[in-house]
């Protein structure tokens, strides 16, 4: 009876051993291949995130008058910044997201990254679309020579160009409120907003807030005030997400 339960008891302690070495690739891939990801993801996104900073950062002013005390206005601002060609592609090498090897089945071959692709040039998301293959593997716990489980996956990576978008065109609500001694705050945002794309892309999301001040230097500089010219000087802060 002793004999059985021994014996039971190394059945299972080898069933959970191998439970336990599945865990663990999986935890190492998951880990490592949602990092590399959020990089890759990065690269493909970063333009469209610097269209739309530069929509950001236009038609805070265009008047170096501050309102008076309790005045305000509501405006709408219109924007439009475009990527240039150099902005449509990325090369995932810069990114580490490169394996250059030509025999993708030895263990020494594959790089530090989990995601990669053997392509020398990826579309951004201004880019025209592609087919690419790529590739994410797994670490082997223990494994003796050291060694990766691999899945290729071949896909069509779409983009706005294929829509001719090459940029980012913003429209955007501004409040602007007049303060005291000739200050101004400016206050703008916009809350989630679906970024046009291909039927897939549905949940891609941008939103944005940001606020600024403007004020009057002139008149604490002893002989300029009463001269007929305004003089300001204005900051602004602006925070914005692509999801």
């Amino acid at each position: 009876m002793k004999k059985r339960y021994f014996l039971f008891l190394l059945l299972l302690m080898g069933f959970w051993m191998k439970q336990v070495k599945a865990q663990d690739e999986m935890t190492i891939f998951i880990n490592e291949s949602v990092e590399d990801a959020v990089i890759a993801m990065e690269a493909f996104g970063s333009p469209f995130m610097k269209a739309i900073g530069h929509d950001f950062n236009q038609g805070w002013v265009n008047t170096a008058d501050p309102m008076n005390f309790g005045q305000f206005d509501i405006r709408l601002v219109a924007t439009a910044s475009f990527a240039p060609k150099s902005d449509w592609t990325f090369a995932p090498a810069d990114y580490g997201l490169y394996s250059p090897v030509t025999d993708p089945d030895e263990a020494t071959a594959y790089t530090n990254s989990f995601v990669y692709t053997n392509s020398t040039e990826m579309p951004t998301i201004f880019g025209d679309p592609t087919d690419a293959t790529i590739t994410m593997t797994a670490e082997v716990p223990n494994s003796d020579p050291p060694a990766r489980i691999k899945v290729q996956s071949d896909l069509t990576l779409h983009t706005l160009g294929e829509y001719e978008i090459r940029g980012a065109p913003m429209l955007m609500p501004q409040v602007n409120i007049g303060l005291v001694k000739g200050t101004q705050l400016m206050v703008r945002g916009l809350p989630p907003v679906d970024v046009p794309a291909y039927s897939d892309m549905e949940q891609l999301e941008a939103t944005y807030f940001g606020f600024g001040i403007l004020h009057d230097i002139k008149q604490w500089i002893p002989g300029l005030k009463v001269l007929p010219f305004s003089w300001s000087v204005y900051g602004t802060y602006s925070n914005a997400d692509l999801t």
